[in-house]
This record gives C-alpha cells, sequence and structure tokens, in this order.
C-alpha cells in the first residue's frame, strides 16, 4: 500500500498536531542540532520496512528538528515562520484550541525570557499521507527541555500534525497532541550539560 495518499474513501477531515516546524511514519530521526543533514535518516523504530518516498521526506524534513535551538530570537524566528498563520493546536484534554500567536507568545518567553533550552528532539513517525497540497503525519514524539535552573522536563507525546503546501514550502496548519507516559525503548534520559 502507497503512504502517499490518505484512505481511499478521501476522507478531507483536518485533524493535527505541531511541536516541530523548523526548519512534529514510520521511521525515527534523532536530531541533535539544527544542523544535521537530511542526508542523515537514523533507521526506523518501528516499522524499518518502509521507504519514504521524496515527497515523504520532504514533509518530515519540515518537522525533523522540532524546537532544537530556537533560545535564540532568530532561530525562534525561523521555527516559528513554519507554522500558518492560522496554525492551532488542540492537547487532548483541553477544553479548546490554542492558536499561533498566543502559542508561539509563551514559547517565546519560556525560552528566551526565562532560559529554557530544547537539546533533544525525537521525531518517530508511525505514517505520512499525502493528498494534494496536504499531508498528514502521526507520530510519537519525545522531547527533553532543560529549565533555567537545570531542572530536566522529558516529555512524550502522539500527535497529529497538518501541513499545507503553500508557495511550494510546507507549513504546519494544524496539531493534536496528547502527553502520554515515557516508554521503554524511549531514549535514555538526557542529562543537563
Amino acid at each position: 500500500m502507497p503512504h502517499s495518499t490518505l484512505a481511499a474513501n478521501g476522507v478531507r477531515v483536518l485533524l493535527g498536531l505541531a511541536m516541530c516546524a523548523t526548519a512534529t511514519v514510520a521511521f525515527a530521526a534523532e536530531v541533535e542540532t539544527a544542523a544535521t543533514p537530511a542526508a542523515c535518516w537514523p533507521s526506523d523504530v518501528w516499522t524499518p520496512s518502509i521507504d519514504w518516498t521524496p515527497e515523504q521526506r520532504e514533509v518530515l524534513d519540515v518537522m525533523r528538528n522540532g524546537p532544537v535551538g530556537i533560545s535564540e530570537p532568530s532561530a525562534f524566528e525561523a521555527w516559528s515562520a513554519g507554522y500558518a498563520e492560522d496554525w492551532s493546536v488542540w492537547t487532548v484534554g483541553s477544553p479548546r484550541t490554542r492558536t499561533k500567536a498566543p502559542h508561539m507568545e509563551l514559547v517565546r518567553d519560556y525560552v528566551i525570557g526565562q532560559g529554557a533550552k530544547v537539546p533533544h528532539f525525537r521525531l518517530n513517525p508511525v505514517a505520512v499521507d499525502i493528498r494534494g497540497d496536504f499531508a498528514v503525519v502521526r507520530s510519537y514524539d519525545e522531547e527533553y527541555i532543560v529549565e533555567a535552573d537545570g531542572e530536566i522536563r522529558d516529555l512524550h507525546f502522539a500527535a497529529v500534525t497538518i501541513l499545507e503546501r503553500d508557495d511550494g514550502r510546507w507549513r504546519l496548519v494544524s496539531s493534536n497532541v496528547f502527553h502520554m507516559p515515557r516508554p521503554d525503548w524511549a531514549t535514555p534520559g538526557m542529562e543537563a550539560e
């Protein structure tokens, strides 16, 4: 079955996740810095037999770095630009979605204002479905955040991310996030540097 199409019934419901867009599926890409070349994709954790098409890799390239390195203002702005202006995120259990402007303001204050760092993000995609100018990425992701006081937050979440190709560039348009406990196979805990 090709992984470049949505279900045969043509469902066009846009669900979504987004924690990553720097520039968030069946492979795992561990990224320590935003400079990791696209050709350095580690093998898949869940289904190693899937070979991504060039178009699927293009979509995954947009998401693979997550928020690593966004504590610098210029890196934050580049990361934020990967989200469409009308992007929104819904965290399972929340009574409403959050739109881009308030979300990015909270993230900017957290990483630039309060000094939190994101040294590690791992995208574990389960499926990448592409239909025309829309893509749906389902993934299990992990992110380590080092607070300004050195405390480490170890986050694990399942996500559905919807992207739209606009003027040849994929941007995140919608995200759903479900926070989960850390699985046994996740990357070993990070230590503050």
